[in-house]
């Protein structure tokens, strides 16, 4: 199992992914964006939960399920990876996003995009705050529609996504 490494290392990632422009070098970037937004339901497997403590962390592992609804519509399924800034028996014993952590997930859409069908590759991740509240970024990449999505949620339950996807017709 590969380490997520440093929680700096990650958290520069993490700000270099939200603050880089998305769409640069894009062939697809000249194409008018369309304005993406909707809302998303967050399933997570705990019947694949693996656990590994990491110093005084906790590296979570499992399969990951979002339902989409608006602009995107349809489902996202892959593995998510979280480190959680607490020790593993504290994480077991509270309720999702009681800790602060940093997550990602690489996932496969499969629906509509805009209206048309479409599977895509997304990454997610992000950062969950103590008491829940999540801050992250959806990148869609699929032959015909690419973005960086915002999205606010909350800690296992889901959220909302928002901004520009280019390539659309």
């Amino acid at each position: 199992m590969r380490r997520f490494g440093s929680l700096l290392g990650i958290t520069l990632l993490l700000a270099a992914c939200i603050t880089a422009d998305p769409l640069a070098a894009d062939p697809l970037a000249a194409a008018s964006p369309v304005q993406a937004e909707g809302s998303f339901t967050t399933l997570i497997d705990f019947g694949t939960l693996s656990a590994t403590p990491v110093g005084r962390n906790c590296e979570l592992e499992a399969a990951l399920r979002l339902e989409f609804e608006g602009t995107l519509a349809g489902s996202a399924e892959g593995q998510l990876r979280v480190l959680v800034l607490a020790p593993c028996p504290d994480v077991f014993a509270s309720p999702p996003g009681t800790f602060r952590d940093v997550f990602r997930a690489s996932l496969t859409f499969t629906g509509t995009v805009n209206g048309r069908y479409s599977t895509a590759a997304i990454a997610y991740g992000g950062v969950t705050e103590p008491g829940g509240a999540v801050k992250g970024l959806l990148r869609v990449n699929s032959e015909t529609a690419r973005g960086a999505l915002r999205v606010t949620a909350q800690a296992g339950a889901g959220g909302f996504y928002s901004g520009p996807l280019t390539g659309l017709p």
